[in-house]
């Protein structure tokens, strides 16, 4: 599956939950697969089919990387550090008001 941010945890903790192996694919690599086919049409179907061929492709090289619990983990961890840094940001913004505002 492609790799979405935080738009894709649900279903690969589900599957990894269950002894699943995942694979996620950078979208960026789905799009340019399509774009060098001479696809325009986007959508779920045909995004498969793109993931199923960009998979496919390159047996040396694999444009995936397997995903497992403990690294699952440790992605969802950065993500909430990264959100609770911007959190931190956003407060100092208040705290710390400039001399433009007075």
């Amino acid at each position: 599956m492609e790799d979405t941010g935080h738009y894709h945890f649900a279903l690969p903790r589900y599957l990894l939950d269950r002894r699943y192996t995942v694979a996620l694919i950078n979208p960026t690599t789905t799009d340019l697969t399509r774009k060098l086919q001479g696809g325009i049409t986007k959508n779920d179907p045909l995004d498969s089919l793109t993931i199923c061929d960009v998979i496919g492709s390159n047996p040396r090289k694999k444009p995936y990387r397997i995903t497992k619990v403990n690294r699952f983990d440790l992605y969802e961890q950065k993500q909430l550090t990264r959100h609770h840094h911007n959190l931190k940001e956003e407060l100092n913004v208040y705290k710390n008001p400039t001399s433009e505002m007075y």
